[in-house]
């Protein structure tokens, strides 16, 4: 640096002179008066851009020299720190988005991550409260309650399903944050209550939203779990409800959603809840186009078995996530097992055994303990992404050949 401002003075500076010959003459040609009172000298143009090539160099190493003495001050300071993150306590939803990022929220953590392929993570939301606050900022400053469900939208925003806040909230591409379906949380009322159908999302009533799903058409379906709905948020943000009295008993629970490639929605039917909660029937409910529902896996009973047969004739436990693999292959979390629907409507079970623990990695899912599965989403490739709440991790299941791993703790 010093050798090239020294070549940039000496070319300045080696600027030829100005021709004064003329300048002579035309002194000469003036009154004696005239000539001793006009004594500024307007230069012709080739001394100017010598002159200002000297100023402009001068500048250029006065300033370089400030800058190297340290002296110039940072206009924003520092950049901050990242935020430390903390090790999983319970992952629930999982989302896949569009560039094949894993995203997990963390129900008692009141986090957000986004996964790398590496393993590593970073906050996407949440402080590590669990409340509702900081909608119109960043999701990175906003608490976030009880995160459960996690999905998409077509443009690419983020979507969550704020549990005990019971709120659908979404993270733009800036990363802000901002409410887009329920009032919140009534004190007044408490869970369970229910209001707002015909009217904006927003003022709505909702109780304890698990999973949230987009159709192809745009329209966000909610699983209301305790006021035992499917809402429906339409493009102008009018929310309604599913029409479920055809349903055969129990009433159900509405938990998580997705969409199959033609359009149908898919429901887990939860298991039944404590006291408070009424209905409950272990099944997984399909809704056409026009909400014909049909049960699909289940019987009503809760519990384990079936396999190799019939999903309507089998038993499942606690369905939570679902997802469809590129085939059209419908996965649930179930129990403490992963089971698959193929195109027959054939169920068996892929990834768990059934017992609770974290036996397995690097082996056959199919051989391998998981502990409170929840959240599933699968992945370009083949690559489904369990949310295991009760093992604080979060394994991927090679669907290519059955092999399980840890891939975030």
């Amino acid at each position: 640096m010093d050798e090239l401002i020294r070549s940039r003075v000496h070319d300045a500076l080696d600027v030829e002179q100005p021709d004064m010959r003329l300048r002579s003459r035309i002194i000469a040609s003036l009154p004696a008066d005239e000539s001793a009172t006009r004594r500024v000298w307007v230069p012709d143009g080739q001394w100017a851009v010598g002159a200002v090539a000297v100023l402009l160099t001068i500048a250029l190493l006065a300033g370089v020299l400030y800058l190297r003495s340290g002296v110039f001050p940072a206009r924003h300071g520092p950049p901050p720190l990242p935020k430390p993150v903390p090790a999983l306590v319970s992952p629930e939803g999982i989302a896949v988005g569009p560039d094949g990022s894993v995203y997990v929220s963390d129900y008692y953590a009141g986090y957000v991550f986004r996964i790398r392929p590496d393993g590593t993570r970073s906050i996407v939301a949440g402080t590590g409260t669990n409340d509702e606050m900081g909608d119109g900022g960043l999701a990175i400053n906003a608490a976030v309650d009880r995160p459960s469900g996690l999905t998409f939208a077509h443009n690419g925003d983020l979507l969550i399903a704020d549990f005990d806040g019971q709120r659908i909230r979404r993270i733009d591409a800036l990363g802000f944050i901002t409410t887009i379906a329920g009032s919140g949380f009534d004190k007044t009322q408490g869970s369970g209550s229910f209001s707002g159908d015909g009217g904006p999302a927003t003022s709505a009533k909702l109780s304890q939203p698990l999973g949230i799903a987009f159709a192809p058409t745009g329209e966000l379906f909610v699983g209301d779990s305790r006021n035992g709905r499917v809402r429906r948020v339409d493009l102008t943000g009018m929310i309604t409800s599913l029409d479920s009295s055809k349903l055969p008993r129990p009433q159900w629970i509405p938990g998580y959603l997705a969409f199959d490639a033609a359009g149908n929605l898919y429901v887990a039917d939860r298991a039944p809840y404590p006291a408070a909660f009424v209905g409950g029937g272990c099944r997984i409910v399909k809704v056409s186009h026009k909400g014909v529902m049909t049960v699909i896996a289940g019987t009503g009973r809760c519990g384990f078995s079936g396999d190799g047969g019939p999903a309507v004739e089998a038993t499942l436990e606690d369905p939570n996530g679902l997802a469809f693999d590129s085939a059209g292959n419908l996965y649930f979390a179930t129990g403490n097992r992963i089971r698959r629907i193929d195109r027959k409507g054939i169920i068996t079970t892929v990834a768990g055994t059934g017992v609770a623990g974290d036996a397995g990695d690097g082996g056959l899912g199919i051989n391998a303990q998981l502990d409170g599965p929840f959240g599933i989403g699968i992945a370009p490739g083949g690559f489904l992404y369990i949310a295991e709440g009760g093992g604080h991790r979060v394994r991927m299941l090679r669907l290519s050949d059955g092999v399980i791993t840890t891939v975030a703790r």
